[in-house]
């Protein structure tokens, strides 16, 4: 699900300064969410745990590790640009597959 809304989604942040795309903040929000970690204070706790690096990543075997995951500031923006009208249609029709 998360592949087929990345190739949907308009990012218009600036590409020299982006550092997690769209697709790797949906798979963290939705991790968090999925094991009971409503609140995005928690998402410090979780980013430094190596099982969850590799859950959160689209990347295959031990690359994740290497990879940093999204911080509480980066997901806290994530609902804007989701709800920007350039993607709230592709979120809507995504979930809805």
């Amino acid at each position: 699900m998360i592949d087929a809304l990345e190739d949907n989604l308009v990012d218009r942040r600036d590409p020299q300064r982006v550092r997690h795309s769209l697709a790797s903040q949906l798979r963290t929000v939705v991790l968090q969410r999925a094991m009971g970690w409503i609140d995005l204070s928690d998402t410090d706790t979780l980013r430094r745990d190596p099982l969850w690096q590799l859950a959160c990543s689209g990347a295959r075997g031990t690359t994740p590790l290497a990879q940093d995951r999204p911080s509480q500031a980066t997901l806290s923006r994530l609902p804007s640009c989701l709800g920007h009208h350039d993607n709230i249609d592709t979120v809507h029709e995504g979930l809805l597959r």
